[in-house]
């Protein structure tokens, strides 16, 4: 959608929140970048959750269950870095309206 408002196709790859890009508004573009950076979260903790309880309650004492565990824990980083995004966007988002 982006794409189709800017006048200067380059323009694509600077921030939302410069000054004279021709746009959408500012508002807009913060409650898009929310509900992605949300939905994402959600997906993203979920992908990571639903595994381990598989490993847990298939495999329950052994010595395998711990170390496929912690491979599947590894969405651990992604979860906090798209919970880091989400913070910079609302930061960034304040300070552009």
């Amino acid at each position: 959608m982006r794409q189709a408002r800017l006048r200067v196709f380059s323009n694509v790859w600077l921030p939302p929140y410069l000054p004279g890009l021709n746009c959408m508004d500012p508002a807009k573009v913060n409650a898009v970048l929310t509900a992605h950076s949300v939905l994402g979260i959600i997906i993203d903790a979920s992908l990571m959750a639903l595994p381990v309880w598989v490993v847990y309650t298939t495999m329950l004492s052994s010595r395998k269950s711990v170390q496929v565990a912690l491979v599947f824990s590894v969405g651990v980083f992604v979860v906090i870095t798209g919970i880091v995004r989400f913070v910079y966007i609302c930061v960034e988002s304040q300070h552009a309206l």
